[in-house]
């Protein structure tokens, strides 16, 4: 029998919008993939791979174009503000990282925050290597000479992203540097 997404069936009720979305996301990422799929360029007939929640439906016809799906994918959400990180076609883009112990000199915060970031990155399949700008916020300019001796440490010299140093009244009680980031991540094998 023919129906259409969500239509009632005399042998099982309707699909759950779960199930249809899992349907069209399926049919959209192998768009992107570069597999043929029925949904694209043609109408045509299609049914899921778990026909027990979606009946056949006649697909309709989408027009292809250069453009595109974006994909934004965001993770590690704090306090309902924001995500720490979000990443757009393999590119990590790292919300701001502040020293876990504000006790430290410009030194101590620096490595810590670095540190931070390297194990974010490492945990988004990435590293130091792929880390495409930096954004650092400091609250003493004067103290960049102590920043700089930090950063090399962590940085291999051919592997120096962009980055920028900007001067803040406050980050908040002790707190000498806030850092940004943005970083590719290979793609997975």
């Amino acid at each position: 029998m023919q129906g259409h997404l969500g239509e009632l069936s005399p042998n099982r009720p309707a699909a759950t919008p779960k199930a249809i979305y899992s349907f069209i996301f399926n049919i959209l990422r192998d768009r992107m993939r570069g597999m043929p799929s029925p949904a694209f360029g043609m109408a045509s007939r299609a049914i899921s791979s778990d026909d027990t929640d979606i009946e056949m439906c006649d697909m309709p016809r989408i027009p292809c174009s250069n453009i595109g799906l974006i994909m934004i994918q965001r993770v590690l959400p704090y306090e309902g503000l924001l995500h720490e990180v979000v990443e757009h076609n393999g590119v990590l883009y790292i919300g701001g990282i502040v020293p876990e112990d504000a006790s430290l000199d410009m030194s101590g915060q620096a490595n810590d925050v670095l540190k931070q970031l390297a194990q974010l990155l490492k945990t988004l399949g990435s590293d130091l290597a792929n880390v495409l700008q930096v954004t650092i916020y400091m609250t003493s300019l004067k103290e960049k000479a102590e920043f700089n001796a930090a950063w090399k440490a962590h940085f291999a010299e051919a592997h120096l992203p962009a980055r920028a140093a900007i001067g803040v009244a406050d980050l908040g009680p002790g707190v000498k540097l806030e850092m940004t980031a943005i970083a590719a991540r290979p793609p997975q094998a």
